[in-house]
């Protein structure tokens, strides 16, 4: 909000200070008629069209502000017709300005969703890699699963502050990290490391053959998610594992944790959870009904129901052997010994889902109940009726 309103201050200013500077030029060009309305070319028409298709409705309101008492006190009597005229240009181009930003925003709001799914794809499946490494190298030693152990942490996620606590044991026993912090929300810091982490949004760490190493901390590893903020400085590790290679393993699991521990925050905020939903679909469907709410952009989620078991797991099998990687999918079990299955599809209208229908087409639907939703029709509570 703060930001806004120093966007908009700043946009006010620019804006009087254009519209000052032309109407002095007229006036000093031409003090007969400084703002040009005998001539064959307005050249504060062309004024207006900048500052409303780039400023929008604060543009628009402060050269009409500005100009119309411009008019007023310069002409007489007041030109009635052209301050009209400059009035429904004006807000003309403001609704082009309009459609511009809101489009801009959609594709801005599908664009971030994209990018977090990809990050967390990509996070997932380097945690797995690295868990896989990790038993290659301990398999002789003992057995080790470390997306077990983690497992174990985000089994706390409901008690942010009690699962940051066994996040930095997780560490301390896999990694070797003898001393670390975690902190957010942070905008300003003494330590350099923070402040380079900060401004670079990378994982920095000092070079432990220069002098540096007198530094409060080893590494600072940051996570940004939206307006919120997270880091991770590591003020003692073993030296023969500090590296990058472990740097990086520390890294992505620290991401992994806090993309959760966000979710969490999120579905308590919305209160978007049901008993009958896994959390990662309640969290993923709360999103995209985020979206919608602000941006209208919709999306579209299918139900399958039946109590033939066999046909809704070959069912279950197709529909995840088609579906998009965004995609969500679930099933269940539900009363009466019906078997449950349901799909979400992001930025998919009605007839994407129907398309996505004649995909699997092979299988008969009619023996089934099925239906399609969007956002603007679902409820959370009438999905497992």
């Amino acid at each position: 909000m703060k930001k806004y309103s120093l966007k908009n201050r700043s946009a006010i200013l620019e804006s009087l200070f254009l519209t000052a500077f032309f109407l002095l030029m007229g006036y000093f060009l031409n003090p007969k008629d400084p703002a040009f309305l005998r001539d064959g070319f307005n050249i504060f028409l062309f004024l207006l069209a900048v500052l409303a298709l780039f400023y929008g409705w604060v543009g628009f309101i402060s050269f009409l502000t500005l100009y119309g008492a411009f008019l007023l006190y310069f002409y007489h009597p007041f030109p009635v017709l052209d301050f009209l005229e400059s009035v429904a240009f004006g807000l003309l181009l403001f609704f082009f300005h309009f459609v511009w930003d809101r489009e801009i925003k959609k594709s801005k709001a599908k664009e971030e969703y994209l990018e977090r799914k990809l990050l967390e794809n990509s996070i997932a499946f380097y945690t797995l890699k690295a868990s896989y490494d990790k038993l290659e190298r301990s398999l002789l030693l003992k057995p080790f699963g470390m997306k077990e152990a983690l497992w174990k942490v985000l089994a706390f996620i409901k008690e942010p502050k009690i699962a940051k606590e066994e996040f930095l044991k997780f560490l301390e026993d896999n990694y070797f990290v003898e001393k670390a912090s975690i902190f957010e929300n942070i905008e300003k810091s003494a330590d350099p490391l923070v402040k380079e982490a900060m401004k670079r949004k990378v994982c920095v760490y000092v070079d432990i053959k220069s002098k540096e190493i007198l530094k409060s901390y080893l590494a600072v590893i940051p996570v940004f998610i939206g307006k919120r903020s997270y880091f991770l400085a590591i003020e003692k590790i073993y030296f023969n594992r500090f590296d990058k290679n472990t740097l990086l393993e520390i890294a992505v699991i620290f991401t992994y944790f806090i993309q959760t521990l966000e979710k969490e925050l999120f579905v308590k905020e919305k209160e978007c959870f049901r008993n009958y939903l896994n959390r990662d679909f309640a969290y993923e469907l709360c999103k995209l009904a985020d979206i919608y709410r602000t941006y209208k952009i919709t999306s579209s989620i299918l139900t399958f129901k039946s109590n033939d078991f066999k046909y809704m797991k070959n069912l279950y099998l197709k529909i995840k052997s088609q579906k998009r990687v965004i995609d969500m999918l679930q099933a269940m079990k539900i009363k009466n010994r019906d078997y449950l299955i349901i799909l979400m599809l992001p930025f998919s209208d009605k007839k994407d889902a129907e398309n996505f229908l004649s995909r699997i087409k092979d299988l008969n639907l009619k023996e089934i109940a099925y239906r399609i939703e969007d956002l603007k029709t679902y409820r959370l509570q009438n999905l497992s009726d």
